[in-house]
């Protein structure tokens, strides 16, 4: 206890004189406050040097033990072995600091990018801090707004003037989504029309191979028949010669081969004539070749792809046709929508449209006649699109050829 005293006057120097100066309690409780972190300080740096302490202490028993393990060893074999044993932690802690120091390394490395993120997570909290502060003003000042509005007398001229506002703003949105879907629509023909140059190119040039070979084939096929007629023009000379039987075949494959050739001009005159170069929507479907004698062809393939469609009609758009021409009467149903979108023939696509123009626009008194009246005070800018698109698209159409 005489010992514990002392320790607390020692600490505590000069507390009574202190105390008895010291005549305001606040004054008082602040010296205190001061003097037990100053305790308190000195507290954890005793328990730090007893940490310490203990750690030498320990080392020195280690070191103790060790150095009595190598005196009492009987041999040098054995000392041998306690230094090797000793290099061997040596070798392992220094691969274990080593492995700590790498480990340390990573950390601070993560430490450092957690500091970026975190650095970039503050600048983003304080650009949406300034953010709402910015909206909390802007709702300020409509909120005010609103209130001066309000205490006006001609609060009605304003309130149709924010609501014309409202409108052609409304307005302005619209046309931006009508240009990004026209700017949207353009890059796709473009592409398309891209795709369908490059098919038609690929198409003509095989077309053009075909027609090369066919040719060939066809100048074969003359040589081989007038090699054919020269051996029946030498048998007819030579009739008087021959047997009467073979004077006869010899006559008949003459008069065979005169009428075939009549037959087969008979023919083809007879089926290629009535094949038109356009179908029915205007669009041109002997192609315009650069030869003259490749036409034939052509209609040809024209009236092979006309009794292709005429197969593909008769098999998938005859009950198709008799679907659309028992209904009566159009009425929205569930069956009327699956015809729409199984296709509509073309004698019931005017009736179709106008039902569904006349069903779309019934809600909107005059709409047609707004239009016009729309159209003739400013043109609409996708006509001009559709007159680019025109000569693009519809090369080849006679409906909507260059006079």
């Amino acid at each position: 206890w005489v010992r514990k005293a002392r320790w607390m006057n020692s600490g505590f120097p000069g507390l009574p004189e202190e105390l008895s100066r010291e005549r305001n309690p606040v004054d008082k409780v602040s010296v205190l406050q001061q003097q037990t972190l100053t305790l308190t300080e000195e507290v954890k740096s005793q328990k730090e040097l007893v940490k310490l302490l203990h750690r030498a202490l320990e080392a020195a028993q280690q070191e103790k033990r060790v150095s009595s393990m190598y005196l009492t060893a009987a041999e040098d074999k054995d000392r041998l072995e306690l230094v090797r044993h000793k290099v061997r932690q040596i070798a392992d802690l220094t691969s274990r600091l080593e492995a700590l120091e790498q480990e340390k390394k990573e950390l601070e490395q993560m430490l450092t990018l957690k500091d970026s993120h975190i650095q970039e997570l503050k600048e983003h909290v304080q650009l949406l801090m300034e953010k709402n502060h910015a909206k909390q003003e802007v709702i300020m000042a409509l909120t005010e707004q609103m209130a001066r509005e309000h205490s006006d007398p001609l609060q009605e001229a304003n309130t149709i003037a924010a609501e014309t506002l409202y409108k052609q703003q409304e307005e302005i949105e619209h046309l931006k989504d009508d240009i990004d879907a026209y700017k949207t629509q353009n890059q796709f023909l473009n592409s398309e029309i891209h795709q369908v140059t490059r098919l038609w190119t690929s198409v003509a040039e095989n077309e053009k191979a075909l027609l090369m070979k066919c040719a060939c084939l066809q100048a074969r096929n003359c040589q081989m028949e007038s090699k054919y007629l020269t051996v029946l023009r030498k048998l007819q000379e030579a009739l008087p010669g021959l047997p009467s039987s073979h004077a006869e075949l010899v006559k008949n494959l003459i008069q065979e081969a005169l009428q075939w050739d009549v037959k087969e001009e008979a023919e083809e005159s007879f089926n290629l004539n009535p094949v038109s170069e356009y179908d029915e929507y205007g669009f041109m479907t002997v192609p315009d070749y650069e030869v003259e004698d490749w036409k034939l062809l052509a209609k040809i393939q024209a009236l092979e792809i006309k009794s292709n469609n005429l197969r593909s009609q008769e098999v998938v758009e005859k009950p198709l046709r008799d679907r659309w021409n028992s209904v009566g009467e159009l009425s929205p149903s569930a069956e009327l929508k699956s015809l729409i979108r199984s296709g509509i023939p073309a004698e019931h696509r005017q009736r179709v449209w106008r039902w569904v123009v006349s069903r779309h626009c019934s809600r909107l008194s005059e709409h047609y006649q707004r239009l016009l009246r729309k159209s003739k005070s400013t043109e609409h800018p996708a006509c001009r699109q559709i007159e680019l698109d025109l000569p693009r698209t519809l090369t080849n159409n006679k409906h909507f050829s260059s006079p």
